[in-house]
């Protein structure tokens, strides 16, 4: 406040993606596989000052569901991914990573009652920041995220009603907190319960 103006700030976050993929289908499921890219950046501008922060993130997947048995299904796949990161400094940062998950579901009593559970390793690369935040960022630690997801849960159908309910938990290293790499943990559940007909359905959840 100077004066009794106010500095106007201005922030911006602009993304831009695409994907290009396949689908290969065989008795007893499919394969997706592709490639991907997303650039992003988040600025900050105020008076004569703009700071900016740019990602470029290029990648590879694959990913399989099979249904190997009745009742049995699996899904398994990874992703390798490459990122060139540009902070306000100009400073320069390349890695690259690789990704992976598998989960599986299994039908009990037909399918009155489904267990499922899933893990998933995810190299995330280095996430850019609050457009609020850009000003203040430092580099001399900068390190790619990375997080190691669990789930497992039980679904439960019967005339039209399905109830299910999930516990995960997430463990993240190397998030990005105003300019500080912090481990994170987080971990909760989730209970659903949905009904089903013949033109619609409503479904109330709480996490």
């Amino acid at each position: 406040l100077r004066r009794g103006f106010v500095t106007p700030i201005f922030g911006d976050a602009e993304s831009f993606n695409g994907k290009a993929e396949n689908k290969f289908s065989f008795s007893g499921g499919s394969v997706v596989a592709g490639v991907d890219f997303v650039n992003s950046e988040t600025a900050i501008a105020f008076d004569t000052e703009f700071y900016r922060e740019k990602s470029a993130v290029v990648g590879g997947y694959a990913q399989a569901r099979l249904e190997p048995v009745e009742g049995t299904r699996v899904s398994f796949g990874g992703r390798t991914d490459h990122q060139r990161f540009t902070g306000i400094d100009q400073t320069k940062w390349d890695d690259s990573g690789l990704s992976g998950n598998i989960s599986a579901e299994q039908d009990l009593f037909g399918r009155f009652l489904t267990l499922k559970a899933g893990y998933s390793h995810v190299w995330a690369g280095v996430l850019l920041e609050e457009a609020y935040q850009v000003d203040v960022m430092t580099y001399g630690n900068l390190d790619a995220a990375v997080s190691d997801n669990y789930t497992a849960g039980l679904v439960a159908r019967y005339d039209g009603w399905t109830f299910d309910g999930t516990i995960f938990r997430t463990e993240i290293e190397d998030a990005r907190i105003k300019a500080i790499l912090r481990n994170v943990e987080t971990e909760g559940f989730e209970l659903g319960v949905r009904y089903d007909w013949s033109s619609g359905f409503l479904r109330v959840a709480y996490a």
